[in-house]
């Protein structure tokens, strides 16, 4: 099941085809969605970025996984409670004026790798 919900995961949200005009002042900090379906059933992910650098992930509305993460410039790094503490999840962020995308560059947490690369979020708005 957390390998479920990792590989629809992460934190991240609206399909490509909504990927608008880079914005280089884009936050990670805020609330993202990805929708989709896997296997015929739709989900809802939503990642959680808070300024104090941790994160919480919720697959349809109920919170699986919480972790830290630190921004240097156009890259994240990812830690969380669905893998070991010391691996480090490293991701390119491309930021739109609506989303965000991540894109892998190193990760050795299989179940992190498998649900967050390459997927696009929307932003949610307050």
């Amino acid at each position: 099941m957390k390998k479920y919900c990792y590989l629809l995961s992460m934190l991240v949200f609206a399909s490509c085809s909504n990927v608008k005009k880079e914005d280089s002042a884009s936050s990670i900090e805020g609330k993202w969605l990805k929708k989709g379906t896997f296997q015929g059933k739709s989900y809802d992910f939503e990642g959680r970025f808070k300024k104090d650098g941790s994160y919480d992930a919720f697959m349809d509305g109920k919170h699986f996984v919480t972790g830290k993460y630190t921004m240097k410039h156009d890259t994240i790094y990812l830690t969380d409670s669905g893998c070991d503490s010391t691996v480090v999840g490293i991701y390119k962020i491309r930021s739109f004026q609506d989303s965000i995308q991540f894109k892998l560059i190193a990760d050795d947490c299989d179940n992190r790798r498998e649900g967050t690369k390459d997927l696009t979020f929307g932003k949610i708005k307050d």
